[in-house]
């Protein structure tokens, strides 16, 4: 959807109402080339999808390796807490 001016001044002969279709659909034209250029720059290629993949799994599996040494150490505190106050 594109819009020329606020609707106050229209044209009124056939080639001023050309020129506005085709102005309009520039304008369009303009729009969806700048939008494309824009979702690539942010678009990965495939080589750093896959490193990006490869990072979030490392970075899950180093998440899991974590809290299983920090269950670990969790659960030795508690053992040494029980045998302390064991009678």
């Amino acid at each position: 959807m594109t819009t020329v001016g606020y609707g106050d001044f229209t044209p009124a002969t056939v080639l001023g109402k050309m020129v506005a279709v085709a102005t309009a659909l520039w304008g369009g034209f303009i729009i969806s080339l700048v939008i494309a250029s824009v979702n690539s720059l942010f678009s990965l290629s495939e080589p750093e999808k896959m490193a990006f993949d490869k990072l979030v799994k490392i970075r899950s599996a180093v998440d899991c390796i974590t809290s299983a040494f920090r269950y670990r150490v969790k659960q030795k505190k508690l053992n040494k807490m029980v045998e302390k106050n064991s009678f």
